[in-house]
């Protein structure tokens, strides 16, 4: 069975291009972002948001071809404003 494929990006498992490292981290950013100031989830007050959003840029890396790549730090910080 070939792989299944959405929207270019081979849907198998451990699959770890860049590209795809990237792409799920950044979800994961934008996801708990969205949990941590949501109403029914943390509701974090401004100060706290600012925090978040200085760690996602802080956890963000340039390598950018590496297999294990994170997302860059503005990659990260807009994922998590996004959020």
């Amino acid at each position: 069975n070939p792989p299944r494929v959405k929207k270019g990006i081979p849907m198998t498992p451990f699959n770890t291009t860049a590209k795809n490292s990237r792409y799920s981290e950044l979800m994961g950013d934008a996801i708990a972002a969205y949990y941590l100031v949501h109403t029914r989830g943390e509701r974090l007050n401004d100060e706290d948001v600012k925090d978040m959003i200085e760690t996602a840029f802080s956890v963000g890396d340039c390598a950018v071809n590496s297999d294990g790549h994170h997302g860059t730090p503005a990659q990260r910080a807009c994922a998590a404003i996004w959020g």
